[in-house]
């Protein structure tokens, strides 16, 4: 996917679509897509080195970029 560290959002959409993934609007739910979004979350939680469980439905795209640190 992508550059193995994120998910395009075409990719994204792949995933979702080949999986039945879909946001649920009242339950608040929305996916992360944008990489540049990404980036940001992961470098301000200041993660590296500790051990992370991300909780949550979704395509891996903020998992990805984790586990690349």
């Amino acid at each position: 996917m992508g550059d193995g560290t994120s998910q395009s959002r075409s990719d994204n959409r792949r995933l979702k679509a080949s999986s039945g993934l879909a946001p649920k609007k009242q339950h608040g739910q929305k996916f992360l897509t944008d990489a540049n979004n990404v980036r940001k979350v992961a470098e301000v939680g200041s993660v590296d080195g500790a051990t992370v469980i991300e909780i949550g439905g979704g395509t891996g795209t903020f998992t990805s970029v984790l586990a690349a640190r």
